[in-house]
């Protein structure tokens, strides 16, 4: 796990977990009612966009929101408004 994800994992909170996606480690939340978030992009260089797509997970697995944010306070600030939507969860 690199810095960039380390970093964002205490600016988050506790709630969120990293899972193995696609061979690349994501900030992931599952949110125990048929949908999961998953934030990535931390491998990319520095002043990249941070990738969050919320999955809808049942009855089949399908992307139902994609957004790119700049930096930690807009990730959380948006990470904060997903939950209010959709309803939170806790970690893996």
């Amino acid at each position: 796990m690199n810095r960039r994800i380390k970093n964002a994992l205490k600016f988050l909170g506790g709630q969120y977990g990293v899972k193995v996606i696609d061979c690349v480690p994501a900030i992931y939340l599952d949110l125990y009612n048929g949908h999961d978030i998953e934030v990535f992009g931390f491998y990319s260089r520095s002043g990249s966009p941070i990738h969050i797509v919320v999955w809808q997970v049942k009855p089949f697995r399908e992307a139902v929101e994609k957004i790119d944010v700049r930096g930690l306070p807009e990730l959380k600030a948006v990470l904060d408004d997903i939950e209010a939507r959709y309803g939170g969860g806790s970690t893996l």
